[in-house]
């Protein structure tokens, strides 16, 4: 034992003053109680920081600011904690009784190298128990725990250590600057991208949340932007730079290369502006025949850049055939 864990519980959440309850009755309900739960209210418009007061009173402290998105909410959350460890949960979902307990005991037996561990996710649907993410996914986590001295397999192409399900070293966190990128969404991939590229990260094979993927809950849930959006693009891109410039084994310099024309594309698409000059950090690591192509064709602007995606889907269904404009399907490769 290394003497007292004091842990941070932070809650994040924008109008879901009908969920945002019952996530906090869960963190009080803990069998080892958190340091503190701190709610930041996104700009929320619902009365969501009134009903939290009411009911629960000062046993929370509640940050208010404007909209920003969930990274902002997360780094103000990030940078009021007072815990050595944060521990964070969306407002729609919740832990499960023995989390915390669960946690501090296998932190205070883990080595002081490792600033983050995570535990198991029971995935709820309408239907009911979807399963959980360890076994649809395939992690095998031993006990007490597992150490991953490399642990990129747990994040790509499949990231097993859910913001939800996870305790992560408040100093660690700020020292990468995370969650300033002001992200709306994939924030939490570009986070453990981040600390993975130069730290080993640990697992519990217990549940420790239940995460819900409710019909009621798509429309307002950043998870469901998904690959339509830029942020997912940008996180990667991001993402991909940093592990690029790390020492972890994989083809990381290839992988940000194709994620800046990606989000190229979608900006493209968006009309958003400075498409030309971000094409050219695909060379920051490489340089490639797929990038240079594509440079090319992002001169002609928007309609360029829309012809090199229809060309890029070409090259998805016909990728093992010569283009008949003579640019062979190798130079596409990772459009």
């Amino acid at each position: 034992m290394r003497g007292m864990t004091s842990v941070s519980a932070i809650i994040t959440t924008y109008n879901r003053r009908t969920y945002v309850c019952k996530a906090v009755r869960s963190v009080l309900g803990q069998t080892l109680p958190v340091s503190e739960i701190v709610i930041v209210d996104d700009g929320s418009t619902d009365g969501t920081a009134e009903s939290l007061r009411a009911e629960f009173g000062d046993r929370i402290r509640i940050i208010e600011k404007s909209n920003g998105g969930v990274s902002s909410a997360r780094a103000a959350g990030t940078a009021a904690a007072e815990g050595d460890w944060i521990a964070f949960l969306d407002s729609d979902d919740e832990w499960t009784p023995e989390r915390n307990s669960h946690l501090v005991r296998a932190v205070e037996r883990l080595p002081a190298d490792v600033p983050w561990l995570f535990g198991d996710t029971m995935i709820v649907t309408d239907a009911g128990e979807m399963g959980r993410v360890f076994t649809l996914y395939k992690l095998d986590v031993g006990r007490p725990f597992t150490v991953f001295d490399d642990p990129m397999p747990t994040q790509h192409p499949f990231q097993f250590s859910l913001m939800q399900s996870s305790m992560i070293r408040t100093e660690v966190l700020r020292r990468v600057g995370a969650f300033s990128e002001d992200l709306r969404s994939s924030e939490d991939v570009l986070v453990g991208w981040q600390i993975a590229a130069n730290h080993r990260m640990a697992a519990i094979p217990e549940v420790v949340t239940r995460v819900h993927r409710l019909t009621a809950l798509a429309a307002s849930s950043a998870d469901r932007a998904g690959q339509a959006s830029v942020d997912y693009h940008r996180a990667r891109m991001l993402g991909y730079a940093v592990l690029a410039r790390s020492k972890r084994p994989g083809p990381w310099a290839v992988m940000h290369s194709a994620s800046v024309r990606r989000l190229c594309l979608r900006m493209a698409k968006e009309r958003t502006p400075g498409v030309r000059v971000l094409a050219t950090q695909q060379f920051q690591f490489i340089v490639s025949a797929a990038a240079i192509c594509f440079m090319v064709f992002v001169v002609f602007g928007p309609a360029g850049v829309n012809a090199w995606n229809r060309l890029a889907q070409a090259v998805g269904r016909f990728r093992k055939q010569a283009l008949p404009i003579g640019i062979p399907v190798a130079a596409l490769e990772n459009a």
